[in-house]
């Protein structure tokens, strides 16, 4: 399919989704080398499992898991661990039922059951081996036929579940394919928001395009503010970006559609309510439209067209390779030599390589007037209390760490103060782990100033610097691409002109020129 294809071809309305997605706890009680099992009757014969149930509305994980634990083992769960593992299956009956397993320790009390729906019919503490041994008759994937599953929960039963990371295998072909299936499992915070409906929107998010292709400001309108009395229950920090990740979409469609920036009221509140709980923005960022969205029957999309589902999965793996290079650069101002110095650039290199190739892909399968035509109307800024907070942007990606951490006190004069201006109105659209380190990038020179005095940085940091420049100039020309199909004095999504990109070129150049012999520290 070519990119003109892309723009014209009609796709045919998916089937909707039925039926409501379910949320389940469970707990790995362990204390030493034991773990608590729980019995209980499944269609007629009895099966071990950890305990743990479904979550109700407007009830927090923890709530449930508690309750859970009380009701099938009659202990006392004191405080719930760290997330061990999660799995994402999806069943004819329940479109998506994420079950979230925490590792637990801190528990008391003696074993009793008080199971109110009478399946569970018994609990015991007991070693991990025997544990492994009743658990083993269970059914799990295969993981010489499917390369998403891996077992690495250390702290899990072999047979209770697994951890995994992101599999680039697990393609939308695929997952439409498939009526039953395990998905692909992480640690990832995006990744778990990416499982979540906490509003409940799974159907109207599948609705959502058919939606704007009827332009269907009344449907549109109302469901933002049935979704929006489910917000103030939210109280966790990944169910409310996901709740954010929904209103927003649905809330940037109605603007699109009215051409009025500002939310209903009871949509604003809502919103609000979940930026301060998720510590983000109030509204969906380009994380929530890339990284926290499911894939799959499960996917949202403004128009569910081709092109823009290619946008959402190369933005998708474009956050990904910066996220790695991210966490390498980060280590390079304490590298003890240049050999250490120079296999953390090496793998930035690599990952920002990939990031452009991927951004690649997006130029060649949208063309500007298929982006500037039906996509581009479907981010706009939205004014939320008194403050515009501009659509999800190329300004507002991962990128933007690791440029502070590279070009931080690069540049001088009029450049510098624009630069720090452009940092403070984008780097609040970061999740909060990635702004707190752009901040302290801001506050220290960064590797391109580091390198005049640090001579084993300068190979590095001359390739790194390179591979910006490489990004830069090609971004740039498709920004004026797009730019050229608009009106005179049209934004980008992020609200800018092409000339933001030419001041980031400046600063990129004026950090390559530091390192330089005889240019001024």
């Amino acid at each position: 399919m070519t990119a003109n294809d892309t723009a014209t071809t009609a796709v045919p309305a998916p089937a909707p989704v039925t039926g409501p997605g379910v949320q389940v706890v469970a707990a790995l009680l362990r204390r030493d080398d034991h773990i608590v099992l729980v019995q209980e009757q499944r269609d007629g014969k009895e099966m071990w499992s950890v305990p743990g149930g479904g979550v109700e509305r407007g009830e927090l994980l923890t709530e449930a898991l508690v309750r859970e634990v009380k009701e099938e083992t009659g202990l006392n769960l004191r405080a719930v661990g760290p997330l061990a593992y999660l799995v994402n299956t999806t069943t004819d009956r329940y479109p998506s039922t994420v079950v979230l397993t925490f590792d637990c320790t801190e528990w008391d009390g003696e074993i009793a059951v008080h199971d109110p729906d009478g399946k569970v019919t018994g609990a015991v503490l007991l070693p991990l081996t025997e544990a492994k041994a009743v658990l083993a008759p269970l059914p799990r994937p295969d993981p010489r036929s499917n390369p998403c599953w891996t077992t690495s929960a250390a702290s899990a039963p072999a047979a209770c579940g697994p951890t995994g990371t992101t599999c680039p295998s697990n393609d939308r072909a695929r997952d439409t394919g498939s009526r039953e299936r395990t998905m692909t499992l992480t640690h990832d915070l995006d990744s778990i928001t990416a499982t979540l409906d906490p509003l409940g929107a799974d159907a109207v998010m599948r609705a959502l395009p058919q939606a704007n292709i009827a332009a269907d400001t009344r449907w549109l309108h109302t469901r933002a503010e049935r979704l929006s009395r489910h917000a103030a229950s939210i109280r966790d920090v990944a169910p409310a970006r996901a709740a954010l990740r929904d209103l927003g979409m649905i809330t940037a469609s109605l603007a699109r559609h009215t051409s009025r920036q500002i939310p209903p009221p009871a949509v604003e509140a809502a919103m609000l309510h979940l930026g301060a709980t998720a510590d983000e923005v109030p509204r969906e960022t380009v994380y929530s439209y890339a990284t926290r969205n499911p894939r799959g029957l499960r996917r949202r999309s403004f128009t569910d067209t081709p092109g823009e589902h290619v946008f959402i999965d190369e933005v998708t793996d474009a956050s990904h390779a910066l996220d790695d290079a991210i966490r390498h650069c980060a280590g390079m101002p304490e590298a003890a030599n240049q050999e250490a110095v120079d296999s953390l650039a090496a793998t930035v290199h690599e990952r920002l390589r990939a990031f452009a190739a991927h951004l690649l892909t997006v130029k060649r399968t949208l063309t500007p007037e298929y982006f500037t035509g039906l996509l581009r109307p479907y981010y706009p800024p939205l004014d939320i209390d008194g403050t515009t907070y501009y659509a999800p942007g190329g300004a507002q990606m991962p990128l933007l760490v690791l440029d502070v951490m590279i070009l931080s006190q690069a540049a001088t004069g009029n450049l510098a103060a624009w630069y720090e201006q452009y940092l403070t109105d984008n780097v609040l659209y970061l999740p909060p782990h990635h702004r707190a380190m752009a901040d302290a990038a801001r506050r220290t020179p960064g590797l391109a100033r580091l390198a005049r005095h640090r001579r084993h940085l300068r190979p590095a940091v001359a390739l790194l610097i390179d591979d910006l420049l490489r990004f830069r100039l090609p971004h740039r020309q498709l920004a004026r691409d797009n730019m050229a199909v608009r009106a005179g004095g049209s934004l980008g999504s992020g609200g800018y002109t092409t000339s933001a990109l030419d001041r980031l070129l400046d600063v990129t150049d004026s950090a390559r020129a530091l390192l330089s012999p005889g240019s001024p520290v």
